[in-house]
């Protein structure tokens, strides 16, 4: 069996700071427009 190195699943570091998960999950203004122009109705919106 391959190593978990070795495959495309990276490990996730045990402590994530709420900073770190901030700067990498909050959606940008571009993004939320995109989503939006995307999503049709409000049944489909997740946003």
């Amino acid at each position: 069996m391959v190593s978990i190195e070795r495959t495309a699943y990276a490990r996730l570091k045990n402590n994530i700071s709420q900073k770190e998960l901030t700067e990498k999950y909050t959606l940008l203004l571009n993004e939320i427009r995109h989503a939006y122009s995307v999503v049709r109705g409000d049944a489909s919106a997740i946003i």
